[in-house]
């Protein structure tokens, strides 16, 4: 499952590539809200799906995380299953919402805990329980040592991002407040940013983190 830009008319999407023991492979652009061999309903028309995280749960079926953004301010990091592992259904309530584009998060309706940034990452554990990482903000001030101008996402003036970890008992139902597992201290270079990881299982329980500033 990877991004894709097939359709430049309507931006980024997803992709399927299947590979095969003779070597050859096979690739399919993402049907949205429609049918092919590889396709996603239950999403707003212009949603832009990308960074698909997807897990077998047993047999015939297959859930996936995705961010939508949409457009006008309807960005969410969405829950779909499938029986097959490739055509998707959106079948549960987003998991978190972006920080600067989706207005239910902006009206005060969604807690501030569930507003992030993007580049997330979902990961199910040997326990059956579940983890989220994703950025988070905080904001400086004009005049503070941190305080940068320009930023990349419009509203985003100031930003400091954070990683922060979400559990869950089923990958459903997510921590009304995460922990903070990333975050820049006075060693820091004032510009310092945390935009994600990734994490894997080392030993005796520990996991490796490769973070992304």
């Amino acid at each position: 499952y990877h991004y894709a830009l097939t359709d430049r008319s309507r931006g980024y999407s997803l992709a399927l590539a299947e590979y095969y023991a003779d070597g050859s492979e096979k690739k399919y652009p993402c049907a949205i809200n429609s049918e092919g061999y590889f396709s996603l309903c239950g999403v707003p028309g212009s949603c832009e799906p990308m960074q698909a995280n997807v897990f077998k749960l047993e047999e015939n079926l297959y859930r996936m995380y995705f961010w939508c953004h949409d457009h006008p301010a309807t960005c969410r990091f969405l829950i779909a299953e499938s029986p097959n592992g490739r055509n998707f259904k959106v079948t549960h309530r987003p998991a978190i919402y972006h920080y600067n584009n989706n207005e239910e998060g902006r009206s005060g309706k969604i807690s501030e805990w569930l507003r992030t940034n993007d580049a997330t990452t979902v990961y199910r554990m040997p326990d059956g329980t579940w983890e989220l990482y994703t950025a988070c903000f905080i904001f400086s001030h004009e005049g503070e040592p941190r305080f940068m101008r320009h930023d990349v996402g419009t509203g985003s003036l100031g930003a400091i991002r954070l990683v922060q970890r979400f559990t869950s008992p089923d990958g459903i139902n997510w921590d009304s407040k995460p922990r903070l597992i990333a975050v820049p201290d006075e060693k820091d270079i004032p510009a310092q940013q945390f935009y994600g990881i990734s994490v894997s299982p080392c030993c005796n329980g520990l996991r490796y983190g490769v973070l992304s500033h």
